[in-house]
């Protein structure tokens, strides 16, 4: 005869052999779910000010073509007339330097200009100036040569919105073109009644 304790007992273990095959079969209760991570924020545009770089398309042909040096009134290897309506103009930062051409107040224009000595004969050419006029029809960059024919010039015009302003053209140097006759001019012209900045005048030759 089984006892009542023995009884006891077999009933206790029957009851958790159950629970214990039911856990078993149904698996361990599942962790509450976590919310999803939030969507990363997208990163803020950079803005810049700064100039843009000058493409390189080949070899620079003008010395210090974005005014960096001066010595006294005028940037290095440049020939401003008259020397006291050019000056040098400082940016936001002291790398943004330009040169400022002012209204001369007669019938000269005001300008700087550079010649070259190499040969540019049959070579391809890419005149990139990036400038801010007040007017417009008042500021331009010419880039001359003389050829069998005589003078031939390249006329970039800036506009006059008061905006910093790139223009490009691409030119093919005649193979008579004469050697040592090439030069890059910037041009304030007389009527101008408002001073404009140049940040730079480049010609690559490739």
């Amino acid at each position: 005869m089984i006892s009542k304790l023995s009884w006891s007992k077999a009933v206790v273990a029957t009851v958790l052999t159950g629970t214990f095959l039911m856990l078993a079969a149904c698996g361990s209760p599942s962790a509450p779910p976590t919310a999803p991570p939030a969507p990363a924020k997208p990163a803020k545009e950079a803005v810049s000010n700064a100039a843009p770089a000058v493409e390189n398309k080949g070899e620079q042909v003008v010395a210090n073509f974005n005014f960096s040096d001066w010595e006294g009134a005028a940037p290095r290897r440049w020939t401003a007339e008259p020397a006291d309506k050019v000056a040098k103009s400082v940016g936001t930062t002291p790398q943004s330097v330009y040169v400022e051409l002012k209204p001369s107040g007669t019938e000269k224009v005001t300008t700087v200009r550079q010649r070259f000595s190499g040969n540019l004969a049959g070579k391809t050419l890419t005149l990139t100036m990036r400038a801010k006029a007040l007017e417009d029809k008042m500021l331009s960059g010419k880039f001359s040569f003389e050829t069998g024919k005589g003078v031939q010039t390249v006329v970039l015009d800036a506009d006059g919105n008061g905006a910093w302003r790139s223009v490009t053209k691409e030119i093919a140097v005649p193979a008579d073109a004469k050697a040592g006759t090439g030069v890059m001019s910037i041009v304030l012209r007389s009527g101008a009644t408002k001073p404009a900045l140049v940040d730079y005048v480049a010609v690559t030759a490739k």
